[in-house]
């Protein structure tokens, strides 16, 4: 009899019987970085100071050092390349003017300065014709190398001889910080610090061989800055990501059927029988086929439609599970409906 007890509870821990399932379905989010539609024309602006960074290399090997001794400058330019790019893949921008480097009293490499006054962005902006000014306000890098020594076998007339290789790898930490004026400059739109790291490595009989092996660490760094800079162009963009959610599956033969159809991909033909059920003289069940009614509504897009049945389904049948699936609908609807209908007009 106990051993009975016993696998009951282990089906029940692994969820055998649970009259729920879990799933995933994909929502699209407004763009992290909320521009008014006035802003028609940009420039691009490379504020660093990438001078002292260069200068601050030291102890790794002479030849990384001279590889790498530029590279806070080209990697710079490579995020702004990567935003530029970025942005003139929007079809909301009218023009974007990339201007020369502008040093405004800029002594930091790896941290904000104080913003572009007021004055000076009216200025550029003015001078421009632009509403915006998208300013990478800082760069810099920090190259570390490390060695570690790493058997290996090598063939010597046949015979197999154990020996030892040098492996050298080197890790870049990148780190960059952006701004977006507004053309009053009394505005500042955003302030985003952000980092990347480049990786590489490689072996040689000797250090001078693996340190020869990553001198190409410089060319991995000025990808990862391009990168940086079409991410930060990306987030102009509403997006859409994956989160979870969970719909009944038992109750009646209606919930099993729409179970297999969830199952298979085919939503709209699940709804059509949990819909059989809203009207069920078992306030159990109906409450379960009105809150299924909501996850359709909300896979199809249509929010108000998935609150109305969610709030339905807890006040008239008292589903706890409404209630929470409720308030993440509602939350949806407040952060993102507004936002998203701005920035889909632009």
């Amino acid at each position: 009899m106990m051993k009975n007890v016993i696998f009951y509870a282990i089906l029940i821990f692994l969820g055998i019987g649970c009259a729920t399932n879990d799933l995933t379905i994909q929502v699209t989010e407004p763009a992290p970085i909320d521009l008014p539609g006035t802003v028609k024309n940009i420039a691009i602006i490379n504020r660093t100071n990438t001078i002292s960074a260069n200068q601050a290399v030291k102890d790794i090997d002479e030849i990384l050092t001279l590889e790498m001794l530029t590279v806070d400058s080209t990697a710079a330019l490579k995020a702004i390349e990567g935003l530029n790019t970025e942005l003139n893949l929007n079809p909301r921008f009218d023009a974007i003017v990339n201007l020369s480097p502008q040093i405004f009293d800029n002594n930091n490499v790896d941290r904000f300065s104080q913003p572009l006054s007021q004055s000076q962005v009216t200025i550029l902006c003015t001078d421009n014709n632009v509403d915006a000014l998208f300013v990478l306000e800082f760069f810099d890098t920090n190259t570390k190398v490390d060695y570690s020594v790493v058997p290996v076998q090598t063939n010597v007339l046949g015979v197999n001889i154990n020996a030892v290789e040098t492996q050298a790898t080197a890790t870049t930490n990148i780190m960059l910080g952006w701004r977006i004026y507004d053309a009053s400059g009394g505005v500042l739109f955003d302030e985003f610090p952000t980092s990347g790291v480049a990786i590489s490595s490689g072996r040689g009989i000797n250090p001078l061989k693996a340190i020869n092996a990553v001198i190409g660490q410089k060319n991995l760094v000025e990808q990862v800055s391009f990168q940086q800079g079409l991410n930060y162009g990306q987030d102009l963009l509403p997006f859409s990501h994956r989160v979870g959610r969970i719909y009944y599956v038992k109750g009646t033969d209606n919930f099993k059927i729409g179970k297999r159809l969830a199952r298979a991909g085919k939503w709209d033909d699940a709804a059509s029988y949990w819909q059989k059920e809203v009207s069920n003289s078992k306030a159990k069940i109906a409450g379960r086929a009105y809150y299924n009614m909501a996850i359709i509504s909300e896979i199809n897009g249509d929010l108000d439609a998935a609150i109305n049945w969610a709030e339905q389904s807890y006040t008239l049948f008292n589903n706890k599970k409404a209630l929470r699936y409720l308030n993440v609908l509602r939350d949806r609807k407040l952060r993102n409906n507004q936002l998203l209908r701005q920035q889909s007009n632009y």
